[in-house]
């Protein structure tokens, strides 16, 4: 048995997958979950401009003016956007320590409650900014 360093090499080397030679203990399938989450969560984002549009000036929820809709939706994403980016910046060191499982899983179910809560909500300030 070789002791020399092309033995190490091969025991640190991880597999290639569409292009990347993979780290020792990561799979196809984690690259593969990384695109997806990253993907619907694209998909989300773009569901929730549309999504806020008609739910701010549906009568039966927040009642905003047709005039003043664009207006509101464009400072709801704007006042996310003040917290999402400390966010993520916390979230990097965070899952440097723990991983990136917990806080993505916590985040995206975060995500989930706060969507499932945008029609029970009856103003724009706070409510609505804050579940946004």
């Amino acid at each position: 048995m070789s002791t020399g360093p092309e033995s190490t090499d091969i025991k640190l080397r991880g597999i290639r997958f569409l292009g990347l030679e993979l780290k020792p203990g990561f799979s196809a399938l984690n690259v593969t979950t990384v695109y997806m989450v990253m993907f619907v969560g694209g998909l989300v984002m773009s569901f929730m401009s549309t999504f806020l549009s008609y739910i701010v000036k549906s009568p039966e929820f927040y009642k905003v003016p047709q005039n003043e809709t664009a207006s509101i939706v464009g400072d709801l994403a704007f006042y996310s956007e003040l917290v999402v980016f400390p966010c993520h910046l916390l979230l990097g060191s965070l899952m440097d320590v723990v991983g990136r499982k917990l806080p993505t899983t916590v985040g995206l179910l975060g995500c989930a409650v706060a969507i499932a809560c945008i029609p029970y909500g009856h103003k724009v300030y706070p409510d609505l900014c804050l579940m946004r």
